[in-house]
């Protein structure tokens, strides 16, 4: 296909070209820029929509994030204090206490320094010893016999 703004340009130094055949195609030219500019607005308009409908779905986003934190604090407040306070303690390997998660090195210091977890440490390593002496003890007896 011709370039009609070719045309145009061509009909100053082209007598072939008649003022009708300029005219058809200015008229072609004028309606392209109709039906860009036509299609551009309905661009225009469905982007807008989009925007909008995508605003809409993040009001209803933040209403669905205020009721799930609704729901949460509800059913921390229905939770039986007990119950909550052990989700949050650990109990430690040697003397059986119960330690928070979220305790902080000094507290966590303090209590592997205490008199209670040392001394688990000593009865467990008696305990151990006493074993060890106790099975020499049988296996001596045993040969004895």
């Amino acid at each position: 296909m011709v370039d009609s703004s070719s045309l145009i340009l061509k009909a100053g130094t082209n007598s072939q070209l008649t003022t009708s055949y300029i005219v058809m195609i200015y008229f072609k030219v004028v309606d392209k820029q109709k039906t860009l500019m036509s299609n551009s607005l309905s661009t225009y308009h469905s982007t807008f929509l989009q925007v909008d409908e995508s605003i809409k779905l993040m009001e209803e986003i933040e209403d669905i994030r205020k009721k799930k934190a609704l729901a949460e604090i509800e059913y921390r407040n229905s939770m039986p204090a007990s119950s909550y306070q052990q989700q949050k303690l650990r109990v430690c390997e040697v003397c059986s206490a119960y330690l928070g998660i979220h305790d902080n090195d000094r507290r966590l210091a303090d209590h592997f320094g205490g008199k209670l977890h040392l001394g688990f440490i000593k009865i467990r390593e008696k305990l151990e010893n006493l074993m060890v002496s106790s099975v020499i003890k049988y296996i001596k007896h045993k040969n004895n016999c």
